[in-house]
């Protein structure tokens, strides 16, 4: 039961991530971008992340904040590993 419960958050994770990806930064989903969509078809897909959403919402409350926190936490050990490869790469140039 716990790893189906870990599938579902980890899809709810990703779906988020793509949506917001495909609808604010251009990511490609089967080879188009959400501005390549004729504006009904935009309106039907926010649409649908809206109804999500709100099931979602109903299902688990706060389950953004806790998107939110994951994301976060990810950004800040890719910062982290990004400055220490830094570093190490430094070091080496001074040896």
């Amino acid at each position: 039961m716990k790893q189906k419960l870990l599938y579902t958050k980890n899809r709810i994770v990703t779906f988020s991530k793509d949506s917001i990806d495909f609808i604010f930064h251009n990511k490609e989903i089967n080879g188009k971008t959400f501005n390549e969509f004729k504006n009904e078809v935009k309106q039907g897909f926010t649409e649908t992340i809206d109804l999500i959403d709100k099931k979602l919402d109903k299902i688990k409350p706060n389950y953004k904040e806790s998107i939110s926190n994951f994301y976060n936490k990810s950004k800040n050990d890719a910062i982290e590993k990004i400055s220490d490869l830094k570093k190490e790469i430094f070091n080496k140039k001074d040896e």
